[in-house]
């Protein structure tokens, strides 16, 4: 429903990999498949770009850094701090690796949730000192967590990136990605209230206030800086917002 209120989507497939790259978030209809068959993933690969795409998923994954399913690299001195005692810890470090001659946390050890999940249920009933969930390592899968997934090339000959919010029954969403018209703008934002028609039985009108920023460098709409909020004509939001693929 929110969709249906706040955006038209324009069917508009990117073929050129030249021109402006801009993060790309909040439409499911924007598919990374459509612009390069096998792109899309949210699988990470540590130290290795694969050109994974994931830019059909929601903005709040981008902006909260969730979504993807990243690894973590473990150590012995990573763990040492979450353990009661050197002796359990040495004893879990010994445990796991002959248990299973990857986990090796004195080499270092790449990870995924699954796979630890795995490695703390053999732990437990073994009966070995417990290592903490997954949870306590936010930080270390921050880390690693890939951004370019969320970036779209545009094609050379679009020059604008936007970023689009409404307020809609206490709801927030937000939409970025390539302009899709090759208009120059200056970099500026709009602001309009907008009747709509939502999708509730018996449909109703309701007001939904949109607010439309441009950009015109890379990868420049991740948190733009809307300033002052010029009031513009509710004909020229659709027609901008039309013209968004």
């Amino acid at each position: 429903m929110l969709l249906e209120a706040f955006i038209s989507v324009w069917p508009f497939l990117i073929q050129s990999s030249l021109g402006i790259e801009c993060y790309t978030c909040g439409l499911e209809e924007i598919d990374p498949e459509i612009h390069k068959i096998g792109s899309y993933s949210v699988r990470v690969e540590m130290g290795k770009d694969l050109g994974h795409k994931m830019y059909n998923h929601s903005c709040y994954e981008m902006e909260t850094k969730t979504g993807q399913n990243v690894p973590i690299k473990l150590t012995t001195i990573d763990l040492e701090d979450q353990m009661a005692s050197v002796e359990d810890l040495q004893e879990v470090v010994n445990f796991l690796k002959a248990a299973n001659s990857e986990w090796d946390l004195e080499k270092g050890l790449v990870i995924y949730e699954n796979e630890y999940a795995v490695m703390r249920e053999r732990v437990r009933t073994s009966s070995k000192p417990e290592i903490p969930d997954w949870a306590t390592w936010e930080l270390l899968r921050l880390k690693n967590y890939d951004m370019r997934m969320w970036i779209q090339e545009c094609g050379e000959e679009i020059q604008h990136c936007y970023e689009a919010w409404g307020d809609f029954k206490e709801q927030l969403p937000n939409f970025r990605g390539c302009s899709g018209t090759s208009y120059v703008y200056d970099n500026q934002c709009f602001k309009e209230t907008q009747a709509v028609t939502v999708s509730d039985l018996p449909p109703q009108s309701v007001d939904v206030v949109v607010n439309l920023c441009y950009c015109g460098q890379d990868l420049c709409n991740l948190n733009i800086n809307s300033g002052e909020l010029p009031t513009v004509s509710a004909l020229l939001i659709g027609l901008v917002i039309l013209g968004m693929n």
